[in-house]
Order: structure tokens, then C-alpha cells, then sequence
């Protein structure tokens, strides 16, 4: 693969999981994106789970150990695909990890629908539906759910897990997984997590910190997120949106916290949120699972209450952003 190439991938079941290690540059990505059986449009499979769609539409890939997804390349797309791995899958120490993994520098991973993913695994190698390990990586509009031993919690498996310096999550949609919804931890900087919605996560909804003495995990922008009952399984006490460990000064802005165990806003440092709203969303069927459709009612205290400043300018179903004058917490405008 050379820089400005396309791999189009049909829809259909491929189980084996997969390495790509080829590189594009910051003008010409290399991309895979997933299409239709016969290529003749893309498919966005976050949104075709979201919708209650047929996943058959999508190129499912079913990873049978390490990694699903294994990425090395720098400047790489990885674009509406679903990826999870087999029912009951037993994943001996270290086997399985991650749903989409990238070490590469600015991946962008976007429209995917990732669940099912270390669903009998939890223990310190830890691992997340989708993991970028790398530098200034994009995680947007992404459908992850059901990644750990969920309902239990488990401090080691996550939605979303940034791990080092630069990047964002935007539009993203979390949710049922053990850990976190999304967590930033050991080298996080210089990162925006924006309307995203996270809800019904074992352990906590989204959280930034480290255990690495030295290190100061500053610079990252929290806003225009919806985060709503997390943390209340037994054992996951970390609030909605949290600072733990070592953390230097951030941004907390136009978030809406809601039911969340061990509070909705636990912050350090003297860093204290701004426009939070407490209320519930309103979600148009909040059944807390994959069944539910997590639009706004037209009463919802999310709609114009976030903050137009770094916010995404389209939502999860590609809308423009705003739509008239204000920005709506959460990942639908």
C-alpha cells in the first residue's frame, strides 16, 4: 500500500484477526473502508448499529485472538467497519486485547461499531474496544459497547482508551462496557474528548489521570459531553467525569452529568466544571443498551446548552453543527 491508496472491503464476515502496517502521509492517508457487498456505496457501521440496522450490510470482522485490528502505519483511515470477536471467547493472559488498536501516528478512526470484545477477560494487560496508542489520533463518531465482563466492572478494559500525547474523540457513543466509557491514563496530553455521549459503564464514564510519578497529564478539553449513570455497578465508584492520580490543569466545559456513582463531577487540582447541567438528557428510548435510540426529545435540557468553542461541526449522523445559532450537548445535534 502507498500513500493515497483506498483498500475498499465488501461487506461480508472475515474472521481472522488483522495487521496493516503500511503508512500514508499528512496529505495522502491510506484508507480501508468498509462498503457495500458489491462497492457500490461506503457503509458506515456505527450508524447501522445505532439504527438497529442489519449488520449483515457491514464488513464484520470477527478477531480469533490478539488484536481484531493491528495497526502500525502512520496517517492511516480505518472507516466504518464492525468488529468484535467470537461469543464466549476465553482469552488466556495477554491473547486478547483490543478491538481496533493503533500505535501509528494520526489514525483516524471513524464510523466503526465495536462491541463484544474481552467479554470473559479482565486482569492487568488490560485493553479497550478501541485503543490509540499512538500520536494525535482521531477517534470520531464510533458505536462501542459490551467491551469486558460486563455488567461487572473492571478497571483494566475500556471503551476508549487514549493512552499518550495529542488528538480528540468526537461524536462518539459509549457505552455497557466494564471500565470506562472513555479513559485517558499514563501519558495523556493535549487531547479533546467533545460530544460524546457515555452512559451505563461499569466502572466509571470518562476519566483522566496517571500513576506514572513525573508525569502530568494537562491540556485536555472535556465538553459538550452527556454522561449519564456510570460507575454504578459494585466496585466502579469513580464518578461521571473524573481526575485521578496526577493530573495538572484541564478543562471541564457545558457537560451534562447525570446519576453517575461516586458523583458527577469528581475533579482535582482546583479545576472546577463550567455550564454543567445535572438534568436528565431525555433520551428519545434510554434503555441503557443497544436497543435504545439515544436522539433528544425536543424537550431535553442538552439542546443548546453546550459550547460552540472546539466543538465538532457535524454530529454522530454526519448533521451540520450547530443547526441555527447554539451547539447541543452529547453526540446527536
Amino acid at each position: 500500500m502507498k500513500a493515497g491508496a483506498t483498500v475498499y472491503v465488501a461487506a461480508g464476515v472475515y474472521t481472522k484477526s488483522f495487521t496493516t502496517s503500511s503508512s500514508g502521509t499528512s496529505s495522502a492517508y491510506i484508507t480501508y473502508q468498509a462498503t457495500t457487498a458489491d462497492f457500490s456505496q461506503n457503509v458506515n457501521c456505527a450508524q447501522v448499529a445505532a439504527n438497529q440496522g442489519n449488520l449483515s450490510t457491514c464488513a464484520q470482522l470477527v478477531g480469533t485472538n490478539n488484536d481484531v485490528w493491528d495497526n502500525t502505519g502512520n496517517y492511516v483511515a480505518i472507516k466504518g467497519f464492525d468488529v468484535s470477536e467470537p461469543a464466549g471467547l476465553t482469552c488466556p493472559y495477554g491473547q486478547c486485547t483490543n478491538g481496533i488498536y493503533t500505535e501509528g501516528n494520526a489514525t483516524l478512526i471513524e464510523g466503526n461499531s465495536v462491541h463484544d470484545v474481552l467479554t470473559k477477560t479482565c486482569n492487568d494487560y488490560g485493553g479497550a474496544g478501541i485503543t490509540p496508542t499512538g500520536t494525535n489520533n482521531e477517534v470520531v463518531g464510533n458505536y462501542v459497547h459490551n467491551i469486558g465482563p460486563y455488567p461487572a466492572a473492571c478497571d483494566y478494559v475500556h471503551g476508549i482508551y487514549f493512552n499518550n500525547d495529542g488528538g480528540y474523540a468526537y461524536n462518539n457513543i459509549s457505552f455497557d462496557n466494564a471500565g470506562f466509557g472513555i479513559q485517558m491514563w499514563h501519558n495523556p496530553a493535549n487531547l479533546a474528548i467533545v460530544n460524546n455521549t457515555i452512559f451505563e459503564n461499569a466502572t466509571g464514564g470518562i476519566v483522566l489521570g496517571t500513576d506514572t510519578s513525573g508525569v502530568n497529564v494537562d491540556n485536555i478539553t472535556v465538553a459538550n459531553n452527556i454522561v449519564m449513570d456510570n460507575g454504578n455497578a459494585s466496585g466502579g465508584e469513580n464518578g461521571g467525569i473524573s481526575e485521578q492520580g496526577y493530573t495538572g490543569h484541564n478543562t471541564f466545559e457545558n457537560n451534562l452529568v447525570s446519576n453517575n456513582g461516586g458523583g458527577g463531577m469528581v475533579l482535582q487540582n482546583g479545576d472546577t466544571g463550567t455550564g454543567t447541567v445535572t438534568s436528565n438528557p431525555q433520551f428519545v428510548n434510554y434503555t441503557g443498551t443497544s436497543t435504545g435510540n439515544y436522539h433528544l426529545l425536543s424537550t431535553s435540557p442538552a439542546l443548546n446548552a453546550g459550547t460552540s468553542s472546539g466543538a465538532p461541526t457535524t454530529d454522530f449522523d454526519g448533521n451540520p453543527r450547530p443547526q441555527g445559532s447554539l451547539v447541543t450537548i452529547g453526540a446527536y445535534q
